[in-house]
């Protein structure tokens, strides 16, 4: 049998080559995270006091009436997910959050903070939920879960009811009249709550006359069901399902000044003045949802919150989405983002600007020549260089006038099958204030400035590509090297010969698997060069550190070193999406499954996921380092994470004490952690190396200590191994802090 030193270190040398590459002692990065999300886009709403509640597609949005303030909520504060679908209030005034595929959240008000989420219904869309007492119902698509909120656990399912199909999707759920009611695709179902089995098919009844219900309002003594075909109701002791209304297709129902109020697909609505009489409220923009608390009307649209009835709230000020590409930073702390990908796989925004308090969005709407904006850049001048797909260049000068520029009009050309069709996939600048451009399938051009008074575009020949090949992104290393990354052909290194716009003294050197297998792959994603010219390679196949040695007068071009990182190496995806460095020597790559972050030496330090850091989404599509205020932006497609980068002196500063550490787990030891030195109010959460969690621990509003008996969530004790927590506090930065477990007996 081993002894306790020797397991702990065999733990050491198990993870030295998975996590830090060699270095047993290298500590995890310190830092403080911040999360941005687009709240405009609300889903439901609930009212308690004078608060409303509203779950949207990038969190929680609470919203005070007495000081007119909002409040945020994300994954960073513990949500479980961004993609919020639903909520309710319980007696106690704690609020429910069903999300889309991430779990169910609750937030405990006596805390003031969500505990931790109920990961049973991950990658459930969580539709609707109902609150019988410590009953809640919860809609989701795969049926009906009963969750019981007294003791924190599922007590049961419901996978089919009546004679519907299994698992079919419940877009609402209510409980009225001792029967619990689920709306589905092709019409109604409802049970007895006395019945003593609701798994049985047999207990329920279904109604399928009038097309799918889309939801519920119980509104006293009286349950009103949207259907396609306008309003119905039960009355207890009544008759089932009368007609209240046939205004359409109505998709959420709510409440002002005691009576219901319908919402149309087309986002009109209705207001019942008495059975049978409906009349039409003057309403505006894009509704989605309906309150049901209140006198007044509460209305959830894609640009955040309305109200009938009431004093309108202030604007989010909010980018329209959750997409975040193309990133840069003006001076001044502007930030700037392209909001789709090259591939055109979300949906079409425009460009985005960050002031620092609210977001302006730049579209055809405002004046903008293109919303298909996937790559952004500032010139000396300050006016912003947007790549586009299909429309070329377009240039916001700096009194914010907008030019196009594209085959008409400058050397720009268009694909092949369509000289029109004119797609810039990346612009960089380089230390001469010359504008480089990505022109995909037909080559690489080069603006001086603008306006322009000298460009040139070098075709696809002269790159050594055939016509038509793809090229994405674009490095330009400190010894004016151009490096492109190509979707086919591997990386190519363009040297201009020093004269950018005249042909003639142009050399390529094209680097792909052919050239050296440890490429691993020809598709090229991300390119980044730092100023000691090493050149670092994104691929769909992994991460790749390249130093070589170049002579511009020879052309003679040879591989220094070359290291290679995959799967087995530590990273969580094999995919790179993005590649950036930072003011401490930090290189930090973007994968489809988090964040990696390296020495620039090649160390592998840390991986972030959502999982075992504050990251608000693993999909990492962009990344951008302010030098300035030393932050790495972190652009994903559920939101904004950013950074604060803290320097190794700045983190051995670090008031957070952790002892004993190595914590002993031991028949006679005291067997308790303690973590000193927190913001009042902290939360702590305790993660595995490999990004497991143990326990979350809170610190009361007036403490800054916490301390953990060496025990799981189950209460059983850890095994020996290295062990890391993530300090949050109240405002939601947060630091990372590691220690050691060993476990005698």
């Amino acid at each position: 049998m081993k002894s306790s030193s020797t397991v702990i270190c065999a733990t050491f040398a198990l993870l030295t080559p998975l996590w830090i590459s060699g270095s047993a002692d290298a500590q995890l990065p310190d830092g403080n995270w911040a999360a941005i999300s687009s709240m405009a886009t609300v889903n439901e709403i609930v009212r308690t006091g004078d608060t409303i509640w509203a779950a949207t597609n990038g969190g929680v949005l609470q919203y005070n009436l007495d000081s007119r303030a909002y409040e945020r909520f994300t994954r960073v504060d513990g949500l479980a997910g961004n993609r919020v679908l639903s909520t309710v209030a319980d007696s106690e005034n704690n609020l429910w959050f069903g999300t889309g595929g991430d779990g169910l959240s609750k937030f405990d008000t006596s805390l003031g903070r969500f505990t931790s989420p109920f990961t049973e219904f991950e990658e459930f869309e969580l539709n609707d939920l109902a609150i019988a007492g410590d009953e809640l119902y919860i809609a989701s698509n795969v049926g009906i879960s009963l969750f019981l909120t007294d003791v924190e656990r599922v007590k049961e399912n419901y996978r089919q009811l009546g004679s519907g199909p299994r698992d079919a999707i419940i877009s609402a759920v209510a409980v009225h009249d001792g029967k619990l009611w689920a709306g589905t695709e092709s019409g109604l179902a409802w049970a007895d709550l006395i019945e003593p089995n609701l798994q049985d098919p047999q207990v329920w009844s279904t109604h399928d006359t009038f097309g799918a219900a889309a939801d519920f309002l119980v509104a006293g003594d009286t349950l009103y069901v949207a259907f396609s075909q306008g309003v119905w109701r039960w009355d207890i002791g009544g008759q089932f399902l009368r007609a209240e209304s046939q205004i359409g297709t109505v998709v959420s129902l709510g409440m002002l000044e005691g009576q219901p109020v319908a919402l149309r697909h087309d986002s009109r609505v209705y207001h019942r003045l008495r059975q049978g009489r409906w009349t039409q409220l003057e309403t505006r923009g894009n509704l989605r949802t309906l309150s049901r608390q209140g006198e007044e009307l509460w209305i959830g649209t894609h640009e955040g919150l309305a109200v009938v009835g009431d004093i309108p709230p202030p604007p989010l000020g909010d980018p329209p989405a959750n997409h975040f590409y193309d990133m840069t930073m003006l001076a001044g702390g502007n930030l700037w983002v392209a909001s789709i990908p090259n591939d055109q796989t979300v949906a079409i925004r425009g460009l985005y600007h960050f002031d620092g308090t609210r977001w302006w969005i730049h579209d055809i709407n405002s004046g903008s020549p293109s919303n298909l904006t996937v790559a952004v850049e500032q010139d000396r001048s300050g006016n912003m260089w947007v790549g586009t797909w299909g429309h070329g260049l377009i240039i916001r000068d700096a009194g914010g006038n907008w030019q196009r520029m594209s085959h008409s009009n400058s050397v720009l050309q268009g694909i092949p099958a369509d000289a029109g069709f004119v797609v810039v996939s990346d612009v960089q600048r380089d230390d001469r204030g010359n504008m480089w451009l990505a022109n995909v399938q037909a080559g690489l051009a080069v603006m001086d400035g603008f306006p322009t008074r000298r460009s040139h575009l070098y075709p696809q020949g002269t790159l050594g590509l055939a016509s038509g090949r793809d090229i994405g992104k674009l490095a330009i290393s400190p010894d004016d090297l151009k490096w492109i990354g190509t979707a086919q052909d591997g990386l190519v290194l363009f040297d201009d010969g020093g004269t950018p716009f005249e042909d003639g003294d142009e050399r390529v050197v094209s680097i792909n698997t052919g050239f050296d297998s440890r490429l691993g792959s020809d598709r090229v994603t991300a390119v980044y060069s730092n100023q000691a010219g090493v050149i670092w390679v994104g691929t769909d196949n992994g991460l790749n550190r390249v130093k070589y040695r170049y002579d511009r007068d020879t052309g003679d071009f040879e591989i220094s070193s070359w290291r290679e990182y995959r799967l087995h190496n530590g990273l969580l995806s094999p995919v790179i999406t993005d590649i950036e460095g930072d003011s401490e020597g930090n290189i930090w790559a973007g994968t489809e499954s988090g964040l990696t972050q390296l020495k620039t030496t090649g160390l592998l330090v840390h991986t972030y996921t959502s999982a075992n850091s504050p990251l608000i989404d693993d999909q990492v599509e962009s990344l951008m380092f302010d030098e300035t205020a030393r932050e790495l932006w972190i652009g994903t497609f559920d939101g904004l994470s950013r950074l604060q980068i803290t320097s190794e002196a700045e983190s051995q500063r670090s008031p957070v004490v952790t002892y004993p550490n190595p914590l002993l787990l031991a028949p006679a030891a005291d067997n308790r952690l303690t973590i000193e030195g927190l913001p009042a109010g902290s939360a702590v959460r305790i993660f595995t190396v490999d990004g497991q969690l143990v326990r979350e621990l809170q610190a009361f509003v007036q403490e800054t200590s916490v301390t953990w008996d060496g025990t799981n969530a189950g209460g059983s004790l850890v095994d020996s191994g290295i062990f890391f927590f993530v300090v949050t506090d109240r405002s939601g930065h947060s630091a990372t802090r590691k220690f050691a477990v060993i476990r005698e007996g």
